[in-house]
């Protein structure tokens, strides 16, 4: 059994939790799982309510850290877990190809091309690692979702997709080459801050938006 504050709080017990959840079945029957290992956990998702928009395209993501790690949405900048940021994602078949991601995963606001000061901190820093917001880059938590095609009308629809995978990662674990390349990106990003040219031409892995 695993306490909702060692869930929040530990990295090895939460990772090992996470290791025990069966994955490649519908999502609901992976949080009634997650309940099971955690019944403090159950009894936090049952004595609060989590509002959600059916218009939110990120309520999917939501639900999972409320249900799985009793987090409630808030609107600070740090990561969800005080040692991993969580992400939600989910892969489309696509013909002759495979599986591809729907849409990129959105980490943070990181300024706003209107006022390029915003990027100050951002643009003059000498590296990655040295950004602010590198917390909620280096780690985190990834669930993959089957995405079947369907237009999914609802939460509850949501729910009865599968759950592919978790993933847990750490950027300074990858190959060196991946390194580099998310290093490249980073660059690149500050040149077009300080041209004022934002866009994401010419990124690979890390990107910037043009509303930041």
């Amino acid at each position: 059994m695993y306490s909702l504050n060692d869930i929040q709080t530990n990295e090895e017990i939460c990772y090992k939790y996470l290791g025990e959840l069966k994955t490649n079945r519908p999502i609901k029957k992976i949080i009634e799982q997650a309940h099971e290992l955690s019944p403090e956990l159950k009894q936090f998702c049952d004595k609060n309510e989590l509002k959600l928009s059916k218009r939110d395209k990120g309520n999917l993501g939501k639900y999972l850290e409320f249900t799985l790690f009793g987090i409630l949405p808030n609107n600070k900048q740090e990561t969800d877990l005080p040692f991993a940021d969580i992400k939600t994602t989910m892969l489309a078949s696509v013909f002759n190809v495979g599986k591809n991601a729907k849409e990129r995963l959105t980490i943070t606001n990181c300024g706003n091309t209107e006022n390029y000061d915003t990027f100050d901190n951002l643009k003059n820093v000498d590296k990655i690692s040295s950004y602010n917001y590198y917390n909620k880059i280096q780690k985190g938590i990834l669930f993959v979702n089957e995405h079947t095609g369907e237009i999914y009308s609802n939460l509850e629809d949501k729910l009865n997709t599968k759950m592919l995978k978790i993933c847990i990662y750490n950027i300074e674990k990858l190959p060196q080459e991946y390194q580099n390349q998310i290093s490249k990106d980073f660059i690149d990003i500050q040149n077009k801050i300080k041209t004022q040219t934002v866009s994401q031409r010419g990124q690979k892995y890390l990107h910037i938006h043009p509303h930041g």
